[in-house]
């Protein structure tokens, strides 16, 4: 009998994916006992935010966590469901194709706190135990109050700078800034 492996979901945006996603990508694979770690890019999202084209954010995505090596993916079965995104749904459809996973969820504290705005939390939380990372400035609720604490970097500040023509070095991998320049993204 094989053992099961254990897959850490870290899902967003990614509009683009900046130095946070990959530290939190890179903290789960070190030190929180998983082999595998998936991007998961919302396709549609939720609350209607606009997003940047789907494959786009999927090759950054790729890009930013090249380094990571063969236990660190992007997984795109949100495009393959069509639709909004709902988390509940990409984790049933997971578990029906991956029944012997066990899930493990990676976010942010920020998005901890706002769970109970998604739709069938209390299915979800049945099914993936969490990994949650403070950020600069989030209080973080137990039982997480000790987790590591990563710099307050999001995507809508990358974009606004991006926007505003200042530098975004050091907030997104060098290869993600490369493929916002050469594709004009975020003017």
């Amino acid at each position: 009998m094989s053992v099961p492996r254990t897959v850490a979901l870290l899902g967003g945006s990614f509009d683009p994916p900046h130095i946070g996603h990959v530290l939190m990508a890179s903290w789960a694979l070190c030190l929180e006992d998983v082999d595998e770690v998936w991007l998961l890019p919302t396709f549609i999202h939720p609350f209607g935010k606009t997003l940047s084209d789907f494959e786009t954010r999927c090759r950054m995505c790729e890009l930013a966590i090249s380094h990571l090596g063969p236990a660190a993916r992007v997984e795109t079965i949100e495009e393959e469901l069509g639709g909004v995104s709902y988390t509940v749904r990409t984790l049933t459809a997971l578990t029906q194709r991956e029944p012997d996973v066990n899930w493990r969820w990676v976010g942010g504290a920020d998005t901890w706190n706002q769970r109970h705005t998604w739709r069938d939390w209390d299915t979800i939380e049945t099914m993936i135990e969490p990994l949650i990372v403070g950020r600069e400035g989030t209080p973080t609720q137990a039982p997480f109050e000790d987790a590591p604490i990563l710099p307050n970097v999001a995507s809508s500040d990358i974009r606004a700078r991006i926007a505003a023509g200042e530098p975004v070095e050091g907030l997104v991998p060098t290869e993600v800034t490369h493929v916002i320049r050469t594709q004009d993204l975020y003017r």
